[in-house]
């Protein structure tokens, strides 16, 4: 086994996207990868959003089709002040997932405090069209986030 080169030692000799997602085949298996977000996650939580950074913007590339790792990604990237960034990851998670709830608030959350009320409003109005949330009624936690968002935005327009 002394001859085995760590995946860590591999990964700096990937030149495209095509070499990470070869040594993903070869070397990383799902549990892995549930490794890396959980380490991801608890950086999230303990707000070392450099280090959880890495760790999401690393699984982004590995497993580009998890709208999962995308809401991830960019809920560190508003943390950090990558307004833009986020956007982008948030696009991409809604893209792969079209009615995920948390995706819209977090979307409306970082217009928010780009200060772009008028383009939070529509994603406001899209939601509150296309997925529903009085289904989500009973989640504290959801209606929480939409009095604020309700809030900020009657703000905004008066």
């Amino acid at each position: 086994q002394s001859g085995l080169v760590p995946i860590s030692e591999k990964v700096v000799h990937c030149k495209s996207i095509r070499d990470l997602l070869e040594l993903k085949q070869n070397y990383l298996s799902k549990d892995d990868e549930k490794k890396i977000y959980s380490i991801g996650l608890k950086h999230f939580k303990e707000e070392h959003f450099e280090a959880a950074y890495l760790y999401f913007s690393f699984l982004s590339l590995l497993d580009a089709e998890n709208s999962h790792i995308w809401l991830a990604r960019g809920m560190v990237e508003q943390n950090l002040g990558k307004y833009q960034d986020a956007l982008g990851s948030y696009t991409s998670s809604l893209s792969l997932s079209p009615r995920h709830l948390v995706t819209y608030i977090q979307i409306m959350d970082t217009l928010l405090l780009m200060k772009h009320f008028d383009e939070a409003h529509r994603v406001y109005e899209t939601f509150m069209r296309e997925v529903h949330p009085e289904n989500y009624s009973r989640n504290s936690f959801i209606i929480s986030k939409l009095n604020v968002v309700r809030s900020f935005l009657t703000q905004a327009v008066a």
